[in-house]
């Protein structure tokens, strides 16, 4: 088990290496254009862009006009800091509720922010429940040998808040965008 983790961090070191710019060190026996052939992407592979749209998933709660959000994001507390392993199963399985779902023809609609200092979850119920009044939600079937999601869902899209803008103390959301559909499971 200890040769694999070495063999993997050797090759993300290596990896990390050929993406930087030349300097004076160098690790032994690097020869850039085989490893550029065998790892395009470079350090790309292992990373995410920081402004990539977070994608949630949600459904109702116990009261009405409630959302609870179902997706957390795998470094969170609750998911042990990444140690976790059922986020992996659900994001997984979120992700191909959602491709489902755009395949049948369902649609992002904006969700128009009232109130700044709204918490995303008020701002989801709000949303949701406006949606209602738009066609009927996409159904989609889920596949999964062991289903984490089933019945009526809202899967949310929003930008990070931009890292200058909370710098300066700005109490801001970004826009939201909703999509429902109804997994039958």
């Amino acid at each position: 088990m200890a040769a694999i983790v070495c063999l993997y961090g050797m090759i993300a070191l290596y990896a990390v290496d050929s993406s930087l710019p030349t300097n004076a060190l160098g690790l032994p026996g690097q020869n850039e254009k085989v490893l550029r052939s065998l790892l395009p992407q470079g350090w790309a592979f292992f990373t995410r862009s920081p402004r990539e749209k977070d994608v949630l998933l949600w459904q109702p709660g116990t009261t009405a006009g409630e959302w609870r959000q179902r997706s957390a994001h795998q470094g969170s507390a609750g998911e042990w800091f990444g140690a976790r392993r059922e986020q992996r199963a659900r994001n997984m399985e979120m992700g191909v509720l959602l491709t489902r779902a755009l395949e049948k023809g369902a649609r992002w609609s904006d969700c128009e922010v009232r109130d700044a200092a709204a918490s995303l979850p008020d701002m989801v119920g709000r949303c949701a429940s406006a949606t209602r009044d738009a066609p009927s939600p996409v159904r989609v079937s889920n596949g999964s040998r062991t289903p984490a999601v089933c019945g009526a869902v809202a899967f949310t899209r929003q930008e990070p808040l931009p890292w200058s803008w909370a710098r300066h103390g700005v109490d801001e959301q970004m826009p939201v965008q909703v999509l429902r559909a109804r997994v039958t499971c």
